[in-house]
């Protein structure tokens, strides 16, 4: 009985195929959108812990803006979102302030420097980033130079660099990089090595390692004529068992030279990691509530269209009562038409992001991870919330007279 109500609901749905599809739009939206981006949440959460790991679990970070915040509700706010995105510079002088520090073994400064690369014969390499580092910068991302070799101690003002896979593509097409040279503020620099692809990093969205050029920090402060005010500073300490300590030094030392400002942040590997989670979980909320949206306009849609198609059909339903149908029967068979709508709109959803998803992946250094579990769960509901949206028109079919639905014909 179950499966022949499903059969005609499906033939009415075929029957209307345009409307149909309009209807289970919500549907779609809110399955894809929520898939998507839990998928892509837990994918760059594991890139992020796999990239800390990489680097040391004992890695300090030290970054321009506040960001704290979230630690004491364990969560973080637009606020701390737009300190995270801007990068906000820190002084020159901090870089030297934690190396003087009891118990750091080295300090990693990052400092982009401005101003256009070119090739020898003038032409541009478009938009690329600049970054001024020491040679212990790969050591402290975790991070391989696959051809050629890093600068090292000697080298703080040579004219060398180390540059990112997608630098490499750009400049020099399918020539060897190593040893090749190019322009920047007037001098020629030459390259030294490339480093290995690197994966997004969620707490530098706005920055690709891959598209960057790395030169000593001699050099950077050299060409940009200035002081170079790094955005961010990593600092590894002679014992892992004493990062607590040294965290609680580091803030007390930068809260002098900052003139007791809280104008930086200083985060554990595991607070990294927490405040990640925590961005990642505040849009994950954000996109819930946007597709709970979605999912109500889509179930409104499905009992208007369902209110529809039972006026439409009055006559189907007066015949149908006519010849012994009772009141339940009618009521199955609009309730499984709404059913199929809600059921079919879900499994679109889920193909359309899984299309979505593998798209992300072939386009971007992002990995989506994929939960059957999310998946299915937010299907479940979708079909569930349609299916109940459709129960009133069902109930109002139920309720039609016979002589009357027949006499307005």
């Amino acid at each position: 009985m179950i499966l022949a109500y499903l059969q005609m609901a499906w033939a009415s749905v075929r029957g209307a195929r345009a409307r149909s599809a309009l209807t289970m739009l919500g549907v779609i939206v809110c399955v894809v959108s929520v898939v998507t981006v839990v998928g892509l949440g837990e994918g760059v959460k594991h890139q992020l812990i796999g990239q800390v790991e990489a680097g040391g679990s004992d890695l300090i970070t030290i970054r321009g803006g506040n960001v704290e915040s979230f630690r004491s509700d364990g969560s973080v706010g637009p606020s701390d979102l737009a300190t995270v995105f801007s990068r906000s510079p820190l002084a020159e002088r901090d870089a030297e302030t934690l190396q003087a520090i009891q118990g750091v073994k080295y300090t990693v400064p990052f400092a982009t420097v401005s101003g256009d690369v070119s090739l020898a014969d003038g032409e541009k390499g478009g938009d690329i980033t600049v970054i001024a580092t020491t040679e212990n910068a790969a050591a402290a991302l975790g991070h391989e130079v696959i051809s050629g070799n890093f600068f090292g101690p000697n080298d703080a003002n040579a004219s060398t660099a180390i540059i990112g896979e997608r630098v490499a593509e750009r400049l020099f097409k399918q020539n060897v990089p190593i040893g090749q040279s190019f322009e920047f503020r007037g001098r020629s620099i030459t390259v030294g090595g490339v480093f290995a692809p690197f994966e997004f990093n969620p707490l530098n969205p706005g920055l690709d390692y891959n598209n960057a050029i790395f030169i000593p920090y001699g050099t950077g402060s050299e060409l940009a004529g200035s002081n170079l005010l790094p955005f961010q500073v990593l600092v590894r300490p002679e014992r892992a068992d004493s990062v607590d300590e040294l965290v609680v030094e580091i803030r007390n030392a930068l809260s002098e030279t900052h003139h007791g400002q809280a104008d930086f942040s200083v985060l554990t590997s595991e607070d990294t990691i927490r405040l990640a989670d925590s961005m990642i979980g505040l849009l994950t909320t954000f996109i819930g509530i946007m597709a709970a949206i979605a999912l109500l306009v889509g179930g409104v849609g499905i009992m208007n269209v369902m209110l529809a198609s039972v006026s439409e059909r009055t006559q189907e339903i007066g015949v149908r009562k006519s010849v012994g149908a009772t009141s339940q029967q009618i009521m199955a068979q609009f309730f499984a038409e709404a059913f199929v709508l809600s059921f079919v709109g879900a499994v679109v959803g889920i193909l359309a992001s899984l299309l979505v998803n593998y798209g992300v992946r072939v386009t971007t250094e992002l990995e989506p991870a994929f939960d059957w579990r999310v998946m299915l769960g937010v299907s479940l509901i979708s079909v569930v919330v349609g299916s109940l949206f459709g129960l009133a028109p069902a109930v109002k079919a139920a309720r039609k007279d016979p002589i009357q639905a027949l006499r307005r014909f």
